[in-house]
């Protein structure tokens, strides 16, 4: 893969925060991921498999959530909350 190419990721990431709730203290990631027409094949290839492993290298005892955006936005996860990561939130 070619340095350009690895420059048209438009995988984002914010740093992790913690959340607290009166019981508990968890980190939470929110990726973000463009749709645009610009990232159109190969580059939205790419993409979609560096979230994909961002995602599966997440501790287990963390929420997470993805926004794709382009035209508009959405989120991954209903009700635009994270979800707590496990087997089956990753994938």
């Amino acid at each position: 893969m070619s340095e350009a190419e690895k420059q048209m990721y438009e995988v984002e990431t914010e740093s992790p925060r913690k959340q607290t709730s009166k019981t508990d203290e968890f980190d939470e990631y929110i990726f973000m991921i463009d749709t645009s027409c610009s990232m159109g094949g190969k580059y939205f290839k790419f993409a979609t498999e560096a979230l994909l492993l961002f995602v599966q290298s997440l501790p287990h005892d963390c929420r997470f959530n993805v926004i794709s955006y382009g035209t508009s936005h959405q989120f991954l996860f209903e009700e635009e909350r994270s979800v707590w990561y496990d087997d089956e939130s990753a994938t």
